[in-house]
């Protein structure tokens, strides 16, 4: 049910420039950034246990999964997801580089707009279906998730004029700067 209720949908479609698909795209590089931080090809990262969903327990843990699966959402087709991202997907990050920053926080937004899309559906669906018992506390969780998919769009907004306008210094970029890079 948890995956049925996931969007599917390019996020990036209103161009009319979509291509026939729907791809399971990166919230974070593979290639890039995964797999530097993967073991034997798995990272460690957040898990969600959907299947035995408990609203006093949502069942968050550490768990490990495939670099080639982590951080994929259904969120852009091939056609958006090679053009809008392809000067982080095919550069070497340069510090400083506006466009890069931006294009960097427009992936994590709409990430993060993917998500709160499918924590609504999940909820809406289970609270319809009378999985949930506590109906004030699954309205409560609906309207903060309402809330911040209304934030998010706003935000969803801006970036989309940014990118069809060049406009990419709409952000405030800190860099955080590491003596060197560590590795598992």
């Amino acid at each position: 049910l948890f995956k049925e209720l996931k969007p599917k949908k390019c996020y990036f479609s209103h161009d009319g420039k979509c291509s026939d698909k729907v791809i399971k795209a990166h919230s974070i590089q593979n290639n890039r950034t995964l797999k530097k931080i993967s073991k034997n090809g798995h990272v460690v990262m957040l898990g969600f246990d959907y299947k035995n969903f408990n609203p006093l327990d949502p069942g968050i843990r550490m768990t490990e999964q495939g670099r080639k699966t982590a951080t994929t959402f259904t969120g852009f087709c091939s056609y958006h997801d090679q053009m809008l991202f392809r000067d982080i997907d095919n550069e070497d990050y340069t510090k400083s580089n506006e466009k890069q920053e931006f294009l960097f926080c427009f992936r994590g937004l709409v990430f993060e707009f993917y998500k709160k899309e499918t924590a609504k559906s999940v909820f809406e669906e289970a609270s319809n279906s009378g999985f949930i018992e506590n109906k004030e506390l699954a309205d409560l969780f609906l309207l903060g998730t309402r809330k911040s998919i209304e934030y998010l769009n706003y935000y969803f907004t801006l970036f989309k004029e940014g990118l069809e306008t060049n406009n990419y210094n709409i952000l405030e970029s800190v860099h955080l700067i590491l003596d060197k890079e560590y590795l598992l």
